[in-house]
Order: C-alpha cells, then structure tokens, then sequence
C-alpha cells in the first residue's frame, strides 16, 4: 500500500492510534486507464501530488471585473452579492 506523511493542516481524529484503522475523506483523480491518484486528505494535499500541466484548450481564462462604481454607487463585487441575495442564493 502506498505510504506518505500527514499533509500540513491534517488533523488527525481524537481517538486515532497508531496501528488502528481511521476514516477521513479523501480526494481523488482518476487518469485515463482507471487508476486513482490520491490528491488530498480532509482538504490537505498530499505532499509531492502534482496537478498534470493543463493542455492549452484547458487553460482557464482570467476574468476582470471592472474597477470603480457604477451609477447606482456599487462595485461590481457588491452588486453580484445584492443580485444572489435578492434570487435567494444566500
């Protein structure tokens, strides 16, 4: 089985003992041929996990919001919220 040390900021559950199963989530990416490559635990990375280099088609791409006010006197930040709050988002 494969072996690895605590990812940083994994906090071990209160009654883990050495040589005692636990459970914990994990997150998984599968390749092409089926095989699992453990990403994280609890949210942690796992050390030496490398994300594969996208391929150009996957690049995201970088939206900018628009800096300043608009004439109601919002940001477009601040806007974004009121229109989720009012579509009850949140």
């Amino acid at each position: 089985m494969p072996n690895f040390a605590k990812p940083e900021g994994f906090e071990l559950p209160q009654d883990a003992q050495p040589g005692q199963p636990f459970q914990a989530v994990g997150t998984f990416v599968m390749d092409e041929g089926g095989n699992l490559t453990l990403m994280e635990i609890d949210g942690s990375p796992i050390e030496g996990y490398e994300e594969p280099e996208m391929e150009e088609s996957e690049v995201e791409i970088e939206m900018e919001m628009p800096k300043g006010k608009n004439a109601e006197g919002t940001t477009a930040p601040e806007e974004m919220m009121m229109r989720a709050q009012k579509a009850g988002l949140f």
